[in-house]
């Protein structure tokens, strides 16, 4: 089981799916002995920097253009919870993983 804790907002409910996509968490929802979150996934991606490797491969990207539709998942599908820092335009984010568990 994950061992951090994800709350509906951009403070706290930004997290890296086990698939490489980041999103947003707008609910959690218990149904059937299941924990489910919906959440709103942004849809770009792209590297915050490519020297010594393009970051993009240890999960350190910049978001933009958070989908307007809602989509659900397991809470088990996440991987990681995130920190998300705005970018000077504010239309942009700067993702960067936790690297602990709480």
């Amino acid at each position: 089981m994950n061992e951090f804790s994800v709350k509906p907002s951009m403070k706290d409910g930004v997290v890296l799916f086990q698939t490489g996509q980041v999103a947003v968490v707008r609910n959690i929802i218990l149904y059937n002995g299941q924990i489910y979150i919906v959440y709103q996934q942004f849809l770009k991606m792209r590297s915050f920097y490519d020297f010594p490797l393009p970051s993009q491969e240890i999960h350190i990207v910049i978001v933009s253009k958070l989908n307007s539709e809602c989509k659900h998942a397991l809470y088990h599908s996440i991987s990681t919870k995130c920190v998300c820092l705005p970018l000077k335009d504010g239309k942009e984010f700067a993702v960067f993983p936790y690297a602990h568990k709480n």
